[in-house]
Formats: structure tokens, sequence, C-alpha cells
């Protein structure tokens, strides 16, 4: 059944939500990323291969370990907004975004009538049908949390009038897309990406939006708040993996010597 989305409640109130990428189709995953206490899971439909059935059995997954699963969907298409919806998306993250039109379209077609386009049916997140339609109708559109990805420097430029539409709850930066459009690739710290975070941040500020971004490395934290940054995803399963793998094998190495 539809579960009230703290996460949105939370930001809404000026706290702070750290989350984790999920691009693998293991539900073990994503429950232990929830019994770990992070507020939130990004499942990955952009640039992984999870497809609307495993969305579902990972959302299952996230319900019971109390974490709130965010999808990024592959594109605006109102069909695959739709689907990951009725699979159990608790929210949707929207890649790639280059215009406030978009956006709009892609709110429109993640809400219901007469907020929006979103075809009725009878989901999960509804019972398959237990819940009277007009309940669920309105409980989903309160609860959805949208996302906007700021990646492109079409976005960066129309940032004020993005994050001043109606549904937007969180604009997301990019940082390696970000730092690769603005001509500065991996370079975090470059004056173009500091002021890019500010007029993100600012934008965020004057329309009751929370801003957010990746920490990309130990200690960044702390500095991101500062900055103004609420909803922070502090790695990846394939990075964590990959780190921890190569950790225990050079730590076995060191001891043979």
């Amino acid at each position: 059944m539809l579960q009230i989305n703290e996460v949105k409640q939370r930001l809404s109130q000026g706290e702070t939500q750290f989350g984790y990428l999920q691009t693998m189709p293991v539900p073990g995953i994503t429950e232990i990323l929830g019994h770990a206490g992070y507020d939130f899971v990004m499942l990955d439909g952009e640039h992984s291969p999870l497809l609307p059935a495993a969305m579902e059995n990972l959302s299952r997954a996230a319900e019971v370990s109390g974490i709130c699963p965010l999808v990024r969907v592959p594109g605006s298409h109102s069909r695959d907004i739709c689907r990951l919806l009725d699979a159990g998306a608790a929210g949707i993250i929207l890649p790639n975004v280059r215009s406030a039109a978009e956006v709009e379209e892609a709110i429109h077609a993640a809400r219901y009538l007469p907020e929006g386009n979103r075809g009725l049916s009878m989901p999960r997140q509804a019972g398959y049908g237990a819940m009277p339609m007009p309940e669920f109708v309105e409980y989903a559109n309160k609860n959805l949390l949208f996302t906007v990805q700021i990646e492109t420097l079409e976005a960066l430029a129309d940032i004020d009038e993005i994050v001043a539409i109606d549904g937007v709850d969180v604009a997301l930066l990019g940082p390696l897309d970000m730092s690769a459009a603005l001509g500065v690739l991996g370079q975090f710290d470059h004056p173009d990406m500091v002021e890019a975070r500010q007029r993100i941040v600012a934008a965020c500020n004057k329309n009751g939006v929370a801003a957010g971004t990746f920490a990309l490395g130990p200690g960044q934290v702390s500095p991101l708040m500062d900055q103004g940054f609420r909803f922070i995803l502090l790695g990846a399963d394939l990075m964590f993996l990959r780190q921890a793998a190569s950790a225990d094998l050079a730590a076995a190495r060191r001891e043979i010597g």
C-alpha cells in the first residue's frame, strides 16, 4: 500500500537526507542500505540494465527495510515514468534536463488528474485496487518526490525557471556531467564548478527546493552542507564493491610481502 514519503516531508522541513546509487538488480543490496539507515536509494534506470520488473522487486525490498525508493528514469517519456511509478517508485529523478518545458511534461506524466495526465490503473501502491481510487490519486500526487538532475549547460542557464516549476522538490547537480559540459572534466573545484554549485543552491533557496549532489570522496559532506546541499548521495554499489575488493586484495598482497 502507499506509504507516506518521509524523505519529501523531511526535505520540506529543511532536514538533510542521505542516499546511495544502486545499479545492480539485487534486492539484498536495497535491504542492506535500508538497514544501514540510508534515507533513500536511487535505483538507476539510466546507466544500468535495471528494468521495471526489477524495479518492482527493489521497491518491495526498500519498503520492508525502511528506505525510500527513487527511480532515475531513462527519459522523460510518459510511458517510462508511468511504468516505474506503477512498479513502486516513491519518486522520479529526471536526468539530462535541458529545458523547463521538458520538466513540466515529465511532472504532468508523473501526476494524476487534475494535476497531471498520468494514466489510471490499479498498481501495487494502491493494493492492486484495494485502496479506493480517489484516495489513492490524492495520496499519490501528494507523496510524489520529483527530482530534476542539473547536468547540462541548458539546465544551468535556466535553473531559476526550472526550480520554480510547481512539483519540483529537488534539483540534483550531476557533477561529472556538469564538469564535462563546462569543459573542466573532473575538476570539481574549478571556479566554473564552484559558480555552478552556487547558482543551483541560490535558485533552490529562492524557490523552496532542496539542492542535491553527489559526495565525491571522504570529507565532502560537511563542505557540501555548508554550501547548502541537503540531498546528498554518498556512493554507488559498483564503486563500493570495486573499492572494497581492491582494498582487500592490496592488503592481502602486502601481508604476504
